[in-house]
């Protein structure tokens, strides 16, 4: 039928290609062989002179505009990765357990409402990473039932 490869094969008579494999594969060897893959492109040199040439920056502009040398960088050549593109660090926040302190002693913030209107910036890092420290400044306070 003009069957010229094993993927052929398995796709249009699964049932045949299946049965090659478990009880004849000297014979699917001889009629099909397996090809032979083509090196990769993407060596060390080449996907070094690619980031130099096209003035790449970033791990997410390599993937974006050439996925396949980084497919190769990241699962190959990890370490050239890190070397010519390293995980940029986050900058730390400014808000820290002392700064939260300094805004709602010196602005007389009385409550997390305020501090969220006034500063929304502060409030998540100080709900998120301090919350004890929340909790200790600005209580939640407590309703009273109605009568």
């Amino acid at each position: 039928q003009g069957i010229t490869s094993r993927k052929q094969l398995q796709r249009e008579h699964s049932g045949a290609y299946y049965a090659a494999r478990k009880r004849y594969p000297d014979l699917l060897d001889e009629l099909l062989p397996v090809k032979e893959r083509t090196p990769s492109k993407w060596t060390e040199e080449t996907i070094r002179a690619l980031v130099d040439e096209q003035g790449i920056t970033s791990r997410k502009q390599l993937q974006r505009e050439h996925s396949g040398a980084y497919e190769a960088a990241h699962t190959r050549y990890p370490d050239l990765l890190d070397e010519l593109l390293p995980v940029k660090v986050r900058t730390p926040s400014k808000w820290t357990e002392e700064t939260i302190c300094a805004l709602v002693d010196k602005q007389g913030i009385t409550s997390r409402g305020q501090l969220q209107r006034e500063h929304p910036s502060a409030r998540q890092p100080a709900q998120m990473r301090i919350s004890d420290l929340l909790d200790e400044l600005l209580p939640v306070k407590v309703r009273t039932p109605s009568k």
